[in-house]
């Protein structure tokens, strides 16, 4: 039952009792690990945003490539998932780093639905899973204006 509560609690954008925190405050970081520094600073230009909310890589469950955590303190960290990183295109790690900022900086929620002008494409990269490569290839980057501008 306890895993079930932990399950429903922790994912992308939902919020974690101060149960949770106690164990986060070990392992609560400042600043985003050197590999995501240059997707953050990117984000922060292309946003105009100050980005203060920390990317880390981490183990996490694998079902997830990467969670934004909102605890209760309002203290957030974006979570990558160590597993996965290192096998991601260049071009999904950016859209993961701008997904999972999206939630903890720009407040986006998911948003599952399809272009209008390309049904086979999805809509934004809030999408609830990241991008395959054949979508990164046929959709993310012919109409990479678009998902920036969409974001």
């Amino acid at each position: 039952m306890k895993l079930l509560m932990l399950i429903a609690l922790v994912g992308c954008g939902k919020s974690i009792d101060d149960y949770f925190l106690k164990k986060a405050k070990d392992v609560k970081q400042s600043e985003s690990d050197p590999i995501f520094r240059e997707f953050v600073e990117s984000f922060s230009i292309d946003y105009k945003v100050n980005v203060t909310v920390p990317v880390v890589l981490r183990s996490i469950d694998s079902q997830y490539a990467g969670v934004c955590i909102k605890y209760s303190n309002g203290y957030k960290e974006v979570q990558i998932n160590n597993l996965y990183w290192n096998n991601l295109s260049i071009e999904q790690k950016e859209q993961l780093i701008y997904h999972e900022l999206g939630h903890c900086v720009l407040n986006r929620g998911h948003d599952n639905s399809l272009m209008p002008f390309n049904p086979d494409c999805p809509k934004s990269i809030m999408r609830s899973y990241m991008f395959s490569r054949y979508e990164i290839e046929n959709c993310y980057l012919p109409n990479y204006n678009y998902y920036k501008e969409e974001l």
